[in-house]
């Protein structure tokens, strides 16, 4: 029940009260109950398909950490303090005049692309670090801890 207002193109006005209710016996509330089920239904598709979005994202940023900081505990383990002692008794040698200048060079470069590949393990270990991070809400803190007691120690 409430109130009706009408205007019709020759300029007649219509005021009065409207009445409006549907018959149980043709209108059973099936059409209704049906499409809410429906708009549930969807809605549950898509909360399980984010569910399972995010699962798999925070999955993968897992093992990418776990990747680089695997990857970076073999590149420490190979920094052994042997290369540095290598290079100063190779410069020694050339001082003797053992060993030519290119030697030397190729020793140098073999150092720095060493400690360039433990800087780039760093950045990715950081970078996943992150993406964790970002995919779980977990702390930075709470990986490089877990991290600290896992990891074996590092030779400087």
């Amino acid at each position: 029940l409430g109130p009706y207002y009408q205007r019709t193109l020759d300029g007649s006005t219509f005021l009065g009260f409207r009445m409006h209710m549907d018959l149980p016996v043709i209108n059973d509330g099936r059409p209704l109950l049906r499409q809410r089920e429906a708009e549930l239904h969807q809605r549950t598709m898509a909360w399980q398909q984010l569910q399972t979005r995010a699962e798999l994202e925070a999955q993968a940023a897992l093992e990418r950490y776990q990747r680089a900081r695997g990857l970076l505990s073999e590149l420490e383990a190979d920094a052994s303090q042997d290369l540095p002692h290598e290079l100063q008794r190779l410069e020694e040698q050339f001082r003797a005049g053992e060993v030519d200048v290119l030697r030397i060079f190729q020793a140098r470069t073999s150092v720095i692309q060493h400690r360039r590949a433990v800087l780039d393990s760093l950045n990715e270990l950081t970078q996943a670090a992150v993406a964790v991070t970002a995919a779980t809400g977990l702390p930075v803190e709470g990986l490089l801890t877990v991290s600290a007691q896992q990891m074996p120690p590092q030779s400087h």
